[in-house]
C-alpha cells in the first residue's frame, strides 16, 4: 500500500484542535499520518490507542513518541521483526531462502535443519544473516547440520570455538582442522578436558568445570565419579543429551538424582537409569507401567518386578510356551522360586523338542531343591548335567544323576563346589572385560568409558567417510576402487541410466548384485542380470524378499531362470510366489529333490503336482494348506506303522501344523489318538480336523497337554466340557490351565460354568471365578451368588461388565464398598436411570469424576453434576463432549478458572458463552476461546492480537503469495522479484525489498509505502540509491530512520 499523495504541515491542521477525528479517518490516512515526520505527539497519543493493530503499531514506533535509536538499532530491529506477523509461513520462507535474503528469526523452531542449511548456500544473503543461521545450526542436535557449520569457511571463530568443544568427536575434527578456528582456546579446552577427566580432581574444581561453555568438558565431568552431589543434579538437567545420559551412568550417581532422570522422556537414559546400581525397586515400580520394554533389558531386576511382568504377560497358555517371558525370567539372577517351579512344571515327554529350558531352570540361583528332584525325571542329559553340577542339589540327588549319566559323582560334587567367578572364567562371555563380575565397580566402570571412547572413534570415522562418499561425483565413483561406493551408486533410482550400464558389466559381484536393489532398474539391464555369471546374483533375482525395497523380478525372467544350471537358483524359482503355474508344472519333473521339495511349498503349485510328488516320491509340505488328504494320510500311516522313535517324532512333527484347510482325514486322526506316544495324542487333540467322538475319548487322558488340547478345541461337545471341568483335580497345578480354558468358552454349559463358581482356588495366577465373572453365558444366578461373596477386585471388575447382570446384582455392585467396582459399572453398555443418580450421588469424588469424564453419562446426570461442590466434578462435565450447553452457560460463570478453561475449550459451548470468556480476566481462558475450533474468525482475530505471544499460531503451508516457484534454470532473477514485489503476501514483498537484484522500480514503489517493514526493507537493501537512502534518513519511523543512517 502506497502513501497518498505526500503530506504537510496543513494537512494536520483539521486535526491539532480536535485530534478524536482522526479515529474517522480511513486506515490509508491514518497510517500516512503515524508515518510522517513532522506529526505531533497530542495526535500520536490517538494513533497509539487506535483499535486498528497496524495504525497503532505504526505510531508507536515514531521518532516523535518513542524517540531516535541512538544505538542497538539492529538488535531492536530483530527484536521487532520476529514478533510481526508479515503473512509467513516456514514452507514459503523455506521456499524463498533458495535465493533471498530471509532472517533466521522468521521460521519456527519444527523447521528440519537440512532446509536452514540453505542458508549456507544463498549468495544473496547478508553476512549477519549467514552468522545467525550458523549459530543457531551450531545448536542443533543434528549432527549432519552441526558438521557443515564446523567445516564452512565463513564460521565466526566464536561458533567454531563452541564446536571445538562439542560432545561428538567428528565435529570436534572439522572444527579444529577449520583455519579460522583459534588454536589458542582449543589448547585451553584440552588442558582443562585432562583434569574434567582426572578421577583425583577435587569436587569443587569439577564444579566450576561442570560450568563450562564447552560441552565435552560438561560431559567429561557428568562422567567422573568424583564428581558432587550437587554438580551431578545441576548436570542432570543440560540441555545436552549425552551429558544427561552420562549422569545416568554414573556409578556415583544417587537415587534422587535418577529419580529425576527417570522423567526424561528418552529411553535411553531410562534404560542406564534402570540398569544402575543405585537404582530403587521404587523408581522401577514407577518406570514398569508405561517403560517395560526398557525394564525387560534391564539386569538384576528385583523380585517384584520380576513378579509383576509374570502376572501382566502371563496367560492361560503354560509358562515355558511363552519363550519372550521365558527367556525373561531365565536371565534374571532373582526370579522367585515360584515362578520357577512354574517353568518346571512341565511335561517332559511332549515338550521333548523344547525342553532346553530346562538347564536354565537347573542352573538358575534360585531354583530349591524340590525343583531340582522333580526335575531330575526328565532324560534330558543336559539337564540332568545341570542339575548334578548344582551346589543345592542334596548329594543323594547328585549320585542319582551320576549313576544314569555314568560319570564320577566327584567330577559333578567339583564342578558344583567351584566358586562363582571360576565358572565365569571358563564359560564363554561376549566381552569378557565387561562382563567380568569379579571386577571392582569403579574398574569395571573405567573400562566401560574406554569402550565408548573406542566406539566413538569408530562411529566418527565411518560418518566422515560416508559425507566423502556421498560428495564423491559419480564420474569419480566410475574411477573408485570401493566397492561400497559402487554399491551406493548402482543402488541409487538417481544414478544415470549410462552409468547403470557400466556398473552392470563391473567384474566385482557384489557390486552387480547391488543392481537389484535399484527401484529404477530398467528391464534391459536386469535381462543382462538373467545371465549374470555368479550364481549370487542370479540367486537374489529368483528370490521373492518381501523387505527388499526392490523392483519385482518379471516373470518372464523368472521362466527363464527355471532352467538355469544351478540347482540353488532353481529352488528360488520354485518357491518363489511370482513364478506362473506353467513353470511351475515343469519344475515337477526337475531332476533335483530340493527344487521339489521348495515348490511342494508353494502355496501356487497345482494340486495334480503336489499329489504326484507327494504318492510317489514321499515329497510334500505339510504346512502347505492344499497338500491332498490322500498325501497326507500315506505320510502318517507309513511313519505311524513304523513305531520307531524316529518315526514318532516326525509323526509328531507333521502333525504339529495343522493348517487351515488341512486335509489329513478325522478317520486316521482317530486312530492315531490311541497312540501310547503322548505327544502323537496331543497333536491329534489340538489338530482341527479332530472329530467329536475323537475328543470325547481323549478328555481322561492322564497327560495334561492331551487334556488342555480338548478344552480348547472347538469340537469338544459341551457335554463333554462339563465333564471335564467336574473330573479336574483343583490342586493340580495344571487344573485350572484347563478349567480356564473352558470357562472362557461361550459354549460350555450353565451347570459347568455354576460348578466352576463354586470351585476353590489354589492357583494364585490364575482366577477361575473371574473368568467365569466375564462368560455371558454364566447364569444370572451364578452372578448374584458371585456379587455377594467374592471380595477379589479382579472378579468383581469382570462382573460389571457381564451382560447378564440382574436390576438386583447390579444394585449389590452398586453398594460395593470399593470404589473401583462402582466406577467399572459406568463402562457398561447399558446401566439403569436409578443407577445413574444413585453413583452420581456417591460420597467419594472420584466416582463421580469417573462419572462426569464418561461418554457414556446421559444428559441429566451431567446436569446435575455441574452443579457438584467438587471443583474437580465441574472441570470434568465443562470438558465432557456431551455436556448441554445450559449446563456449559452456568459453568461458565464458575469461580475456578480451570472450571472456564474447560468451558472455553469444550465444542459445544455456544457463541454467547464463548463471547463472554473471551473477556475473561484469565489469560488462559481468552487463550482457549482463541483455540477453540468453533469461535467465529473476527473473534479468533481479536484474541490473537490482544493475547500477543502466548498465542500459538498454526503454521500455514500454503505457498499462494508466490506467483510461481523460482527455477534457477530457466528463470531470470529479477523478472521474478519485479513479480514477487506485487505479491499480496507482506511478507513476500518485505523479503523481496531486501533483495539486491530487485528492480529499481520496485524498489521507488516499496520506499513510498505506508507499511513501515517494506520502507526497512529497502533502508536495509545494499542495492538502494543513496539519494533514496537520504530520504528515508529522515523517515518518521525510528526503526526506518536508524537503519537509513547507519547504512549510508
Amino acid at each position: 500500500m502506497a502513501l497518498p499523495k505526500l503530506l504537510n504541515s496543513q494537512d494536520l491542521e483539521p486535526f491539532l484542535a480536535n485530534p478524536d477525528r482522526l479515529t474517522e479517518q480511513t486506515r490509508e490516512l491514518q497510517l500516512a499520518i503515524a508515518n510522517y515526520p513532522d506529526t505531533p505527539t497530542n495526535l500520536l497519543e490517538i494513533l497509539v490507542n487506535s483499535s486498528d493493530p497496524l495504525v497503532a503499531e505504526a505510531a508507536s514506533h515514531h521518532v516523535n513518541w518513542a524517540g531516535e535509536i541512538t544505538e542497538n538499532w539492529q538488535q531492536i530491529v530483530d527484536t521487532t521483526l520476529q514478533t510481526k506477523e508479515l503473512g509467513q509461513n516456514d514452507r514459503l520462507a523455506v521456499e524463498l531462502l533458495k535465493m533471498a535474503p530471509v532472517p533466521d528469526y522468521f521460521f519456527s523452531e519444527w523447521v528440519p535443519s537440512s532446509y536452514l542449511t540453505l542458508a549456507l548456500k544463498n549468495p544473496h544473503l547478508p553476512l549477519r544473516y549467514r552468522l545467525k543461521y550458523l549459530e543457531r545450526l551450531a545448536r542443533e542436535s543434528n549432527i549432519q547440520s552441526r558438521f557443515e557449520v564446523a567445516e564452512f569457511r565463513e564460521t565466526p571463530p566464536e561458533v567454531l570455538e563452541i564446536l571445538a568443544g562439542d560432545v561428538e568427536l567428528s565435529i570436534r575434527m572439522v572444527a579444529q582442522s577449520n583455519p579460522s578456528c583459534p588454536q589458542k582456546l582449543i589448547k585451553l579446552m584440552e588442558g582443562q578436558l585432562v583434569v574434567a577427566q582426572d578421577w583425583n580432581t577435587d569436587a569443587e574444581q569439577l564444579a566450576t568445570l561442570g560450568e563450562s561453555r564447552w560441552d565435552l568438558i560438561r560431559l567429561a565431568v557428568a562422567q567422573n565419579p568424583a564428581t558432587s552431589v550437587e554438580t551431578l543434579m545441576q548436570l542432570a538437567g543440560d540441555g545436552v543429551f549425552k551429558i544427561q545420559l552420562a549422569v545416568a551412568k554414573n556409578p556415583e550417581t544417587p537415587a534422587n538424582i535418577l529419580a529425576v532422570l527417570m522423567e526424561n522422556s528418552h529411553t535411553q537414559i531410562k534404560s542406564a537409569v534402570a540398569n544402575h546400581p543405585n537404582v530403587t525397586e521404587e523408581i522401577l515400580h514407577k518406570l514398569f507401567p508405561i517403560h517395560k520394554s526398557v525394564l525387560r533389558e534391564t539386569d538384576n531386576l528385583p523380585a517384584s518386578i520380576l513378579e509383576l511382568f509374570f502376572g501382566e504377560f502371563a496367560t492361560d497358555d503354560s509358562i515355558w510356551k511363552q519363550r519372550e517371558l521365558r527367556n525373561l525370567l531365565l536371565k534374571q539372577p532373582n526370579t522367585p522360586t515360584w515362578i520357577l517351579a512354574e517353568l518346571a512344571n512341565v511335561d517332559t515327554e511332549a515338550a521333548i523338542y523344547k525342553i532346553r529350558f530346562l538347564v536354565d531352570v537347573a542352573k538358575h540361583p534360585q531354583v530349591s531343591v524340590e525343583i531340582l528332584e522333580q526335575l531330575s525325571d526328565c532324560p534330558h542329559p543336559e539337564i540332568l548335567r545341570a542339575i548334578g553340577q548344582n551346589p543345592r542339589s542334596p548329594e543323594s540327588l547328585r549320585n542319582k544323576i551320576a549313576k544314569c549319566l555314568r560319570v564320577d559323582v566327584g567330577v559333578l560334587r567339583s564342578i558344583a563346589n567351584e566358586p562363582p567367578e571360576t565358572k565365569n572364567a571358563i564359560s564363554p562371555a561376549k566381552n569378557k572385560t565387561l562382563d567380568s563380575s569379579s571386577l571392582p565397580p569403579l574398574e569395571h566402570y573405567r573400562l566401560l568409558l574406554e569402550e565408548e571412547q573406542q566406539e566413538e572413534t569408530a562411529r566418527a570415522d565411518k560418518f566422515i567417510l560416508t559425507i566423502t562418499r556421498e560428495r564423491t561425483p559419480l564420474t569419480e565413483v566410475m574411477k573408485s576402487n570401493d566397492s561400497q561406493i559402487l554399491c551406493g551408486a548402482a543402488g541409487s533410482s538417481q544414478t544415470p541410466i549410462h552409468i547403470l550400464e557400466q556398473l552392470v558389466q563391473h567384474p566385482d559381484a557384489t557390486v552387480r548384485s547391488a543392481l537389484l536393489d535399484n527401484k529404477a532398474l530398467p528391464s534391459n539391464i536386469m535381462l543382462k542380470l538373467v545371465c549374470d555369471s555368479s550364481v549370487s546374483v542370479r540367486s537374489k533375482l529368483a528370490t521373492k524378499d518381501r523387505y527388499r525395497q526392490a523392483p519385482k523380478t518379471p516373470v518372464e525372467f523368472l521362466v527363464m531362470l527355471a532352467d538355469d544350471e544351478s540347482e540353488k537358483v532353481r529352488e528360488l524359482v520354485a518357491e518363489n510366489p511370482d513364478t506362473p503355474v506353467e513353470t511351475l508344472v515343469k519344475l515337477g519333473n526337475d531332476s533335483s529333490e530340493n527344487v521339489k521339495n521348495k515348490l511342494v511349498s508353494n502355496p501356487n503349485t497345482p494340486v495334480e503336482i503336489l499329489e504326484r510328488l507327494g504318492l510317489e516320491e514321499g515329497i510334500f509340505d505339510v504346512r502347505n494348506a492344499n497338500t491332498p488328504g490322500n498325501v497326507l494320510e500315506k505320510a502318517v500311516i507309513k511313519l505311524w506303522e513304523s513305531k520307531d522313535s524316529k518315526s514318532q517324532d516326525k509323526l509328531a512333527k507333521l502333525l504339529q501344523y495343522p493348517v487351515e484347510g488341512s486335509q489329513i482325514p478325522a478317520s486316521i486322526l482317530d486312530e492315531l489318538s490311541h497312540d501310547s506316544y503322548s505327544v502323537i495324542r496331543s497333536r491329534v487333540a489340538d489338530h482341527r480336523n479332530t472329530s467329536s467322538k475323537t475328543l470325547e475319548r481323549l478328555y481322561k487322558d492322564d497327560r495334561f497337554p492331551v487334556r488342555i488340547g480338548v478344552a480348547q478345541h472347538p469340537n469338544t461337545p459341551p457335554h463333554v466340557l462339563e465333564k471335564m471341568a467336574r473330573r479336574e483335580d483343583p490342586k493340580d497345578r495344571n487344573s485350572d490351565g484347563i478349567t480356564s480354558r473352558i470357562a472362557q468358552r461361550h459354549d460350555t454349559p450353565a451347570a459347568a460354568l455354576e460348578f466352576l463358581a463354586n470351585s476353590p482356588k489354589f492357583n494364585y495366577r490364575l482366577n477361575i471365578h473371574e473368568i467365569v465373572a466375564k462368560n455371558p453365558n454364566t447364569p444370572s444366578t451364578v452372578l448374584e451368588s458371585l456379587a455377594k461373596t467374592e471380595s477379589d477386585i479382579r472378579t468383581l471388575k469382570a462382573l460389571t461388565q457381564n451382560p447378564n447382570l440382574t436390576a438386583r446384582t447390579l444394585q449389590q455392585l452398586a453398594n460395593n464398598s470399593n470404589d473401583v467396582i462402582r466406577i467399572a459399572l459406568i463402562e457398561r453398555p447399558e446401566l439403569p436411570s436409578e443407577l445413574w443418580q444413585k453413583l452420581a450421588a456417591d460420597e467419594n469424588a472420584t466416582v463421580r469424576e469417573a462419572i462426569a469424564s464418561s461418554s457414556k453419562t446421559p444428559i441429566n446426570i451431567l446436569e446435575a453434576l455441574a452443579l457438584d461442590t467438587d471443583t474437580e466434578v465441574r472441570r470434568k462435565v465443562a470438558a465432557n463432549p456431551n455436556t448441554p450447553t445450559t449446563s456449559l452457560d452456568i459453568l461458565s460463570q464458575d469461580s475456578i478458572a480451570e472450571v472456564r478453561i474447560a468451558v472455553a475449550a469444550n465444542q459445544n459451548s455456544n457463541v454467547i458463552v464463548l463471547q463472554q470468556l473471551a473477556e475473561d480476566k484469565k489469560v488462559e481462558v481468552r487463550r482457549a476461546v482463541a483455540q477453540n475450533p468453533n469461535t467465529p474468525a473476527p473473534l479468533q482475530e481479536s484474541l490473537e492480537d490482544s493475547l500477543g505471544l502466548p498465542y500459538v499460531r498454526l503454521p500455514s503451508t500454503t505457498l499462494s503469495g508466490l506467483s510461481r516457484i523460482y527455477n534457477p534454470d530457466t528463470d531470470d532473477l529479477a523478472i521474478l522479484l519485479s513479480e514477487y514485489a506485487q505479491s499480496d503476501n507482506a511478507f513476500v514483498r518485505f523479503v523481496t525489498l531486501m533483495h539486491p537484484l530487485t528492480p529499481v522500480d520496485s524498489i521507488m514503489e516499496g520506499y513510498q509505502s505506508l507499511f513501515w517493514q517494506e520502507r526497512y526493507a529497502v533502508a536495509e537493501n545494499p542495492s538502494t540509491l543513496r539519494e533514496i537512502r537520504e530520504q528515508l534518513a529522515n523517515d518518521g519511523n525510528r526503526i526506518v530512520r536508524a537503519t537509513a543512517k547507519a547504512n549510508l
